[in-house]
């Protein structure tokens, strides 16, 4: 009984925070240009819904899943256990204390990695992003502050990802969509796309390529917006009106970025939107320079295809240990489930500079012998 408790919460958490987005995504969009109570209304709750309220299902949700997975006796490394304890940490810090420290309460949008947005081309041209200006809380110099709250945070995700690959961002900070992935990961999908094998990640083939298709669409539209405000930034020449750039992107937001990843949720997993995220695809081939991968054929292989159905980003695990090469993919989000699931122990996550690290202690504990 216990168990199914445990699960109940996730799942619960889960549809709380689907309904609540649903809710305010639309909300939001509906009064965007209107005036009055109503656009005040909604601002104030989409406010509080991005601070404290995607907080708080993070951390519970983080909590209870720590509970589900030792209930079911399932492998729990302390690799994993870091991903959930980093995420709840991370979301009290800018999503609880620093929108009351700063009194700014849509600090989060400063937060996010390149390329996810326009968000520092619009405040260095005009102030604001998306209508919404940065004098209030901060005064004249609000644009200045905001823009180098969003510097030092891509400073943060480019030397945690040169350091750890994709798993730094994606699997240990992202406050859009990876928080939520690990938090509720357990319990969804709602309704599993898979009915043969209801409880493996997996996506079809189908699927897969229509969400790399959405990926480069993503990605296109990004940097085209991206672009079109760089050099209206740079010498302001104004190729298409701010107003319809806005709408542009905010149409992409609103299908994309959570219709989509709401639909994802319920029918492909916590990670659906990781397929195409445009942030996620850049960390990703960084991660490929900079050496990651999953190293294989550790201790010996049981041919159960557990790493595969666990995959949450359905990267063939199994391939790569038949094949004996360590795994190397763009898409690996390095959440560390496939280690956890693999009964032989014969998984391990790795970066050029963890492997260094590692010799250094090996070699350290030489001498002392």
């Amino acid at each position: 009984m216990k168990k199914d408790r445990n699960f109940l919460v996730i799942r619960l958490s889960a549809l709380t925070l689907i309904i609540l987005c649903l809710i305010v995504g639309f909300g939001m969009s509906a009064s965007r240009h209107s005036e009055g109570p109503s656009r005040e209304f909604f601002r104030s709750l989409f406010d509080l819904f991005e601070t404290y309220g995607r907080a708080s299902i993070v951390i519970i949700g983080s909590f209870f899943t720590l509970r589900y997975i030792k209930s079911k006796k399932k492998s729990l490394s302390g690799f994993r256990t870091l991903s959930l304890i980093s995420f709840s940490l991370v979301v009290f810090i800018a999503l609880m204390i620093l929108p009351v420290a700063t009194n700014f309460w849509s600090l989060t949008l400063a937060l996010m990695p390149f390329p996810w947005s326009t968000m520092p081309f619009q405040i260095y041209s005009t102030g604001q992003f998306w209508g919404k200006s940065f004098e209030h809380p901060f005064g004249i110099d609000g644009p200045i502050i905001l823009f180098t709250f969003y510097l030092v945070f891509q400073f943060i995700v480019f030397v945690g990802t040169l350091f750890l690959g994709r798993r730094w961002q994606c699997s240990m900070i992202c406050l859009f969509n990876g928080c939520h992935a690990e938090s509720m990961g357990e319990a969804l999908p709602f309704i599993p796309h898979n009915k043969k094998k209801p409880y493996s990640k997996i996506v079809k083939p189908s699927i897969k390529r229509v969400l790399i298709v959405i990926q480069w669409v993503m990605l296109m539209t990004n940097l085209l917006l991206i672009s079109l405000w760089a050099i209206y930034s740079y010498n302001r020449m104004l190729f298409v009106p701010p107003k319809t750039m806005n709408i542009i992107e905010g149409m992409k937001y609103l299908i994309f970025e959570l219709i989509l990843m709401m639909l994802l949720w319920i029918f492909i997993g916590g990670r659906g939107y990781c397929y195409y995220c445009p942030a996620g695809l850049l960390l990703g081939i960084i991660g490929r320079v900079i050496g990651q991968k999953i190293l294989t054929n550790l201790s010996h292989c049981t041919g159960c295809g557990l790493c595969n159905d666990s995959c949450k980003m359905s990267v063939d695990v199994l391939r790569a240990v038949k094949e004996k090469k360590p795994l190397k993919s763009v898409n690996c989000t390095g959440c560390g489930i496939c280690i956890d699931n693999c009964p032989s122990k014969n998984l391990k996550y790795s970066t050029t500079l963890l492997a260094f690290l590692e010799k250094a202690r090996y070699w350290k504990k030489e001498k002392q012998f």
